[in-house]
């Protein structure tokens, strides 16, 4: 799965998600990422078979988004480095606060399914 970064019916929390990365950036050479085309190199051994893409949308409030988008990584490092988490939060809510308005949204992750194969 990518990280919940898009509403179904607008922009406005992708270009959220951009800001927050710029200001709480992911820590360097953090992962590789794995996406269908890099697991066709994924090296001797294995093939990719086949994959298939999908989404799921949960209905989110504000809150329950803040809690999650404060598990990434990127947060993780933040906090390490001496920024407060309380202070991360706050920049959450009261940013986030336009994007969700007072009710709830729907997130959508994009995800998909890989099957590899021995070759």
């Amino acid at each position: 799965f990518a990280a919940g970064r898009t509403l179904r019916d607008t922009v406005d929390l992708d270009a959220w998600f951009e800001e927050f990365l710029r200001r709480y950036p992911p820590p360097p050479g953090f992962g590789n990422e794995i996406r269908p085309d890099t697991l066709r190199a994924c090296g001797p051994g294995l093939r990719l078979n086949h994959y298939r893409e999908f989404e799921v949308g949960l209905e989110l409030t504000p809150a329950a988004y803040v809690n999650y988008v404060l598990t990434e990584t990127n947060v993780a490092l933040a906090v390490q480095k001496g920024v407060a988490e309380a202070g991360i939060r706050a920049w959450c809510e009261r940013t986030l606060a336009p994007v969700f308005g007072a009710g709830s949204r729907e997130v959508v992750f994009h995800g998909y399914i890989a099957y590899l194969v021995r070759s």
